[in-house]
């Protein structure tokens, strides 16, 4: 992806996507979703079929997303295909209002009028995490594929103002060691001294060490079942539930047993969270899925903290 080429394009979403009115939203294959503005255009194919296109349109297809108003959740991508498409289409009427990047991975959020966003989060390393697609088939789409693919995604997060805002919580002591990690049902726990875990129950995740990407919740998962499938009944990116026996955990992830806990901050009214452990390991959550709870701190089997949402009615 060219650095210049994608300023300029963010250049031209600023000069004349603003307040554009959003008029066909879809959900396609699984969790991937479309949302069009402008005028139509027919274009054929060489088999003689047409389609529709519309002149702008935002595709979300491998990053985890959701939709949020006014502070409260709407829907995101670990949601079920018919919530998804029930739900996007509240977005249907709202005008276009800015764009701001929320990582050096280029998390994105879309913003619209009456207070709706559309967020998203890399947790997986693949191709088309995002895609804008302009007037006259220009358009520039987000790799994260390979280190290399990050590596530039990375160098051109350096030319926009990325800003998080945290809000530190102190309900686990400093220091805490991290012994072990479960995976039970699917759901990863941390497991610290003094019958102390953080369970990331419903939210999606993803650990970097210096900035860089190591895994994320969905590669975690591949790199413990490199033959497993997806579920067909709910979002294309939600593993099936580990089978007897794969109570595991992944390298990558195994490289935080015996570092220390140095803080905790919740980032938005999402709960999106940041825990910071020692050796610059930081890892970030991510809600995108319909539940109330996202995770949780317990000592003695007993519920200290819970991150607890906001769901539209």
């Amino acid at each position: 992806m060219n650095r210049e080429y994608f300023l300029h394009i963010i250049e031209l979403i600023n000069q004349k996507l603003v307040n554009l009115e959003m008029d066909r939203t879809f959900n396609s294959i699984g969790s991937n979703v479309f949302f069009e503005f402008g005028q139509e255009n027919e274009v054929f194919f060489k088999n003689g079929k047409k389609c529709i296109e519309k002149e702008w349109s935002i595709w979300i297809s491998n990053a985890s997303w959701r939709i949020s108003r006014h502070r409260e959740y709407i829907v995101g991508s670990d949601d079920a295909p018919p919530i998804i498409q029930s739900n996007i289409k509240k977005l249907l009427g709202k005008r276009f209002k800015s764009i701001q990047f929320l990582s050096q991975f280029l998390d994105v959020e879309f913003n619209f009028e009456d207070g709706y966003q559309i967020t998203t989060f890399f947790n997986w390393s693949e191709e088309n995490q995002w895609t804008l697609l302009l007037p006259d088939e220009a358009g520039i789409r987000v790799d994260c594929s390979n280190w290399e693919a990050i590596k530039n995604v990375q160098d051109i997060a350096k030319h926009f103002p990325i800003i998080e805002n945290f809000k530190k919580i102190n309900l686990i002591p400093e220091g805490e060691v991290l012994n072990r990690i479960t995976n039970e049902n699917g759901e990863i726990i941390f497991h610290f001294n003094n019958e102390v875990s953080i369970n990331f129950e419903s939210c999606s995740w993803r650990l970097e060490k210096d900035s860089d990407y190591l895994t994320g919740r969905i590669d975690d998962w591949h790199a413990r079942n490199p033959s497993g499938s997806f579920t067909e009944d709910a979002s294309s990116k939600t593993p099936e539930t580990p089978k007897e026996g794969q109570n595991v955990i992944s390298d990558k992830m195994s490289c935080l047993i015996g570092k220390r806990l140095k803080q905790i901050a919740i980032v938005n009214e999402m709960m999106d969270a940041i825990f910071e452990f020692e050796d610059r390991y930081v890892l970030k959550t991510f809600t995108c899925f319909r539940s109330i709870y996202q995770w949780k701190i317990v000592k003695k089997s007993t519920p200290v903290f819970t991150a607890n949402i906001q769901i539209e009615e």
